[in-house]
């Protein structure tokens, strides 16, 4: 199999930019309705269609880390158990909140 032309990487990269995360079923539909661009149906001409479900556009910068969105974290709490004793960690404190280890008495808060 060929690799694909740097006019053609230019082209699947506006087209994904255009159509956002479904950018690879929309080119597959059109592929199939012969109504992509002309560049963009050559690839489907030279490479076919399961090509495109493996291919994977590339970074604008190859040293530069993916870039990942922060993940929602809870704040921890430092708890104790009046009746056994039990100290830890909580990430969320409710009204009724049971010790992780008797679970019979309620956690309180300490700091």
């Amino acid at each position: 199999m060929q690799t694909i032309t740097p006019d053609q990487q230019a082209a699947l990269q506006s087209f994904a930019k255009q159509n956002g995360r479904s950018w690879k079923a929309k080119l597959n539909a059109l592929w199939m309705n012969a109504a992509a661009p002309q560049i963009l149906h050559s690839l489907r001409n030279s490479h076919g269609p399961s090509w495109l479900a493996s291919y994977r556009l590339p970074r604008a910068d190859p040293q530069t880390p993916k870039a990942t969105m922060p993940r929602h974290r809870h704040p921890k709490y430092r708890c104790s158990c009046a009746l056994c004793g039990w100290h830890g960690l909580r990430s969320l404190l409710t009204q009724s909140n049971p010790c992780p280890h008797c679970r019979q008495c309620d956690v309180r808060r300490v700091i």
